[in-house]
């Protein structure tokens, strides 16, 4: 049974304020919806939010100008195809002036800022506001409850991050009371560990046997290098009730290993900086749902939207964010849509298969795996200390060489060169670093830029 009671006593804590609670109430209900009522909640909202962009967004109001267009043609969901869709360089080249609504105060936003992780090798700052972060809040708790996370239930989040202290594995304790207390209450456990081998397995293990987590949560490269490291030396007494990846691609054999050393179901989870969450498994595990009450997803291809069982790149209309609208927004992925009702009996529709994230691994000469997504943390700053560095790519042939493509806006020093390659070796150990500047780094077939390739990591768990 949920605990409800603990819920409720430690709701600011656990959940946010009471219009978190409340949204999350309607989203417990709306997720049964038959998709035609869902549909007119995503018009309803639709309708306000272009209104809003018109009226007070430079950037839109230009847009619509531009195609002749006002807020009353926007009249069905169909008519959304008629505005025109935005990249990220569009809002770059209009931030933050034209894109932030007219009526906020930048400052006020800014402790509702977040930065990407420049997983194209170039980061990218959006704001949104506090009704938009409590709708967010809201949904993913709901996607949470899908896999048994409830106020009292242990769970173990594996995050990807330079150590401050040493070398090896180290916990993320918060410096502000609040978040400890959020901590202790929510009865979560963040590990952080930048490179997982056969030397810090041990601490791994002392860790999950004492602290148990019901719940395993991490990015996919993580998770499955853990399962691969737990199967190589047997070890088999590591059982959460679930385990939910994010952040990369989830391939069929990943899945199966995970599911298979942990003895429980794998739960997939898709979100971005820019609109989290998106869309999620549920029990049934047959594609993932889209947090539909506050997107509007389309998958769109040569400008025109797909059929169903079709690749599309992932164009999302966030219709909470008022601060910062993001309509028709490319996020730089690619997936598939599938018109078919999941046997859950829920309403929201599915993406049957996200196929555009892709973060491979590096691999150390001592054969330690470095995740791909370490490079664009905000520690240990390797690349993002140099606004020289337009976009970036990481190659590597072998496990003694690595080759950096660099995109440049400006002439670099001499010592900036030296300090990128020491800060490079400084996490990778002895390996030999070559840089070479180019005028663009061209996309992979899906569209997306790759910012890692490694031509050894596929070979590592043969």
């Amino acid at each position: 049974m949920r605990p409800l009671l603990t819920a409720y006593l430690f709701f600011p804590v656990y959940y946010g304020p009471w219009e978190v609670v409340r949204y999350l109430r309607k989203l417990e209900k709306s997720q049964w919806f038959s998709p035609r009522e869902i549909e007119r909640i995503q018009l309803k909202k639709l309708r306000a939010l272009v209104k809003h962009a018109y009226d007070n967004v430079p950037f839109y109001h230009e847009k619509f100008r531009e195609l002749g267009l006002k807020p009353g043609d926007i009249s069905n969901l169909r008519d959304l195809r008629k505005l025109p869709i935005i990249k990220k360089d569009d809002l770059r080249a209009n931030f933050p002036n034209r894109c932030i609504t007219r009526n906020y105060n930048i400052k006020n936003l800014s402790r509702f800022k977040s930065t990407t992780s420049g997983s194209t090798g170039k980061p990218f700052t959006r704001y949104t506001d506090i009704r938009a972060t409590w709708f967010a809040r809201a949904a993913r708790h709901r996607f949470e409850s899908w896999y048994g996370l409830y106020p009292g239930v242990r769970y173990l989040t594996l995050r990807s991050r330079a150590p401050f202290t040493r070398e090896r594995l180290i916990f993320s304790y918060s410096p502000y009371i609040r978040e400890r207390i959020r901590d202790i209450i929510k009865r979560r456990f963040r590990l952080t560990t930048w490179k997982i081998d056969g030397k810090n397995l041990r601490e791994f293990l002392i860790l999950l046997r004492r602290f148990k987590p019901k719940v395993l949560i991490g990015n996919v490269s993580l998770l499955f290098t853990l399962a691969s490291l737990f199967k190589k030396f047997g070890i088999s007494d590591i059982h959460p009730k679930a385990v939910v990846t994010h952040a990369e691609t989830l391939f069929d054999f990943q899945r199966r290993l995970i599911e298979s050393v942990f003895s429980c179901r794998v739960f997939n989870f898709y979100g971005s900086r820019e609109i989290d969450p998106i869309a999620q498994e549920c029990e049934e595990h047959s594609g993932l749902h889209i947090d539909a009450e506050d997107l509007i997803i389309e998958f769109v291809r040569g400008g025109e939207n797909v059929s169903f069982g079709e690749e599309g790149e992932i164009t999302i209309t966030d219709l909470n964010n008022y601060a910062m609208p993001f309509i028709r927004y490319n996020i730089g992925d690619v997936g598939i849509p599938t018109g078919e009702r999941c046997a859950c009996g829920r309403g929201l529709p599915l993406i049957r298969e996200l196929k555009g994230r892709l973060c491979d691994l590096i691999v150390t000469k001592d054969g330690g795996i470095v995740p791909g997504l370490f490079f664009n943390l905000p520690a240990p700053y390797i690349f993002k200390n140099y606004e020289w560095i337009r976009q970036y790519q990481i190659i590597q042939p072998s496990r003694e060489k690595l080759l950096i493509r660099m995109v440049k806006s400006a002439e670099p020093k001499n010592e900036d060169l030296t300090y990128l390659i020491n800060g490079v070796r400084k996490y990778l150990g002895d390996v030999e670093v070559e840089t070479e500047f180019v005028e663009s780094i061209p996309s992979a077939p899906s569209g997306k830029h790759r910012f890692i390739i490694s031509h050894v990591a596929h070979e590592l768990f043969k």
